[in-house]
């Protein structure tokens, strides 16, 4: 027995026992991490830091949430660092609850400064705002004893690690690892306050965040039109957010009758060389080599690359033909809308009325699609979609030019693609499901490397520019043509796309 505890007691006295050793050296090797981005240097080396540093603070994180026992490691601390420590904590959690219910109130009034919307703030604070309140109290009322217990010292290692991660995202470029990061920050953070409350409370509120998970699940599956009114309230204001970062809304919904089309992403990205001068090279998402065959690894990364393209294929078709407007003598009257006008304009097929004007000399001009309807060439995406495109071109934008890397980017066009499922019949005629003309790109606008659009009054923004074929089995890609892309004509022989001189 005695043997036992002189063991126990060695092992703690070992330095390398303390987790907090361990925090101290992941703070060191990550903020030197973050100087390094700062100072612009090669992100290989920030990695050779950054990737010891998280090791070391989850190597702190598991010592101290593995150790035995209600003791602290921190009891041997000066009362006055004890005192430090829960001042520390009551602030945080003080502040956490503070800054949560503020945010929440101004979001739900309509400030437009809080850049969350209301149904993810209430989510959030559901789940950290009690949790939270309820930890001030508890660490406040301690401070005046000045007892660190084993609570407080793991609800500090929590609150470090999410410290941690946040001091890591400013070291890192790529969006999906600093959105991984973001995430096991934000439950560390929530975390931390339920190490701190007692067990009914913990019970209590873990139990709601169950209630929530699952009612969003509920909700995924009722929000399919027709659905009912309370369904499509909490799926629009509430859950929306939560089910897409989780991925929680197609899986469960049925594919039927019909799966439909693919969609994927095409970015024309535009480069400046040392002379001004701007040169063009296509990212696409997925990307096909030469056989049409996806440049991916495995099945589940081209899956998961369509799963990103389906975000944006919310888009529904509006009409566009005719605008309702009053006529000035208390009666309505029917017009040509704006946007068809507009496009209609920049048609080869446009003939400007008597005392009209046609497009300027030199410009673009676009045929329609002749099989597909009108209004289902003008697709406008929702609020939602286009936050999304201006999030993707930020990052399609930090891509370095593949012959060029000192090239200075300057914008990106950017197109979504449907995929038409071939019929049939064509398929039986021997027409291969992959030519050109099976695709239908929309152009949805040229984004500078912030993500900010740059041409919103395009007469193309959001219309079909078609791949059209002519009785040559000759493609002509009006994408690549509207993307300054001088190979935008399909050889039929060679299946090469080729330069070819404008029609117009």
């Amino acid at each position: 027995m005695t043997s036992g505890t002189h063991q126990t007691d060695n092992a703690r006295e070992w330095a390398l026992a303390s987790p907090w050793l361990w925090i101290a050296l992941s703070f060191v090797l990550i903020a030197l991490a973050v100087i390094l981005r700062l100072l612009d240097r090669v992100w290989q080396v920030e990695w050779a830091l950054l990737f010891p540093g998280f090791l070391a603070g989850a190597t702190g994180v598991w010592i101290g949430l593995s150790r035995r026992g209600p003791d602290s490691s921190l009891e041997g601390l000066l009362p006055a660092r004890r005192a430090l420590l829960l001042l520390g904590l009551a602030m945080l959690f003080g502040g956490v609850f503070l800054a949560l219910t503020a945010c929440t109130i101004l979001s739900i009034a309509g400030n437009s400064r809080i850049p969350w919307k209301p149904g993810s703030l209430v989510v959030v604070w559901i789940i950290a705002a009690p949790a939270s309140a309820a930890a001030f109290r508890i660490a406040w009322r301690n401070l005046s004893g000045g007892q660190v217990r084993r609570a407080e010292e793991t609800a500090a290692l929590l609150a470090s690690a999410g410290l941690l991660c946040v001091l890591a995202c400013w070291a890192i470029e790529w969006d999906t690892i600093q959105l991984l990061i973001g995430s096991l920050a934000f439950v560390a953070f929530v975390a931390s306050p339920l190490m701190l409350v007692t067990q009914p409370v913990r019970r209590a509120i873990v139990s709601i965040i169950v209630l929530i998970h699952f009612g969003g699940i509920i909700t995924a599956v009722l929000a399919t039109p027709p659905m009912p009114w309370i369904s499509g309230q909490l799926w629009t204001r509430i859950y929306r957010p939560y089910l897409e970062f989780m991925y929680l809304v197609n899986a469960y919904h049925y594919y039927s009758p019909e799966p439909g089309p693919a969609s994927y992403l095409w970015f024309r990205l535009i480069y400046l060389d040392e002379n001004g001068d701007k040169h063009g090279e296509w990212y696409k998402v997925p990307e096909f080599d030469e056989r049409e065959r996806p440049k991916t690894s495995t099945s589940l990364e081209y899956n998961r690359l369509l799963a990103l393209t389906e975000n944006i294929s919310h888009a529904n078709p509006v009409s566009t033909s005719f605008d309702v407007v009053p006529d000035g003598k208390g009666k309505t009257k029917m017009v040509l809308s704006s946007a068809f006008e507009q496009r209609l304009k920049y048609s080869p097929s446009f003939e400007p009325a008597i005392g009209k004007q046609g497009p300027p000399a030199g410009s673009l001009l676009i045929p329609f699609h002749p099989l597909v309807a009108q209004p289902q060439q003008y697709m406008v995406p929702g609020q939602p979609v286009k936050e999304l495109i201006s999030s993707y071109a930020k990052h399609a934008t930090r891509r370095r030019h593949s012959e060029h890397p000192e090239w200075q980017i300057h914008s990106a066009k950017i197109y979504k693609v449907k995929h038409i499922i071939t019929q049939e019949g064509p398929f039986m005629k021997g027409y291969d499901p992959r030519e050109p003309y099976f695709y239908l790109p929309y152009y949805f606008g040229q984004y500078d490397p912030d993500g900010k659009l740059l041409d919103p009054n395009s007469p193309f923004l959001y219309w079909l520019v078609p791949i059209l074929e002519d009785g040559h089995k000759r493609n002509y890609d009006y994408a690549r043509r509207h993307a300054d892309d001088p190979r935008w004509v399909r050889d039929p022989v060679t299946k090469e796309w080729i330069e070819w001189p404008d029609p117009n």
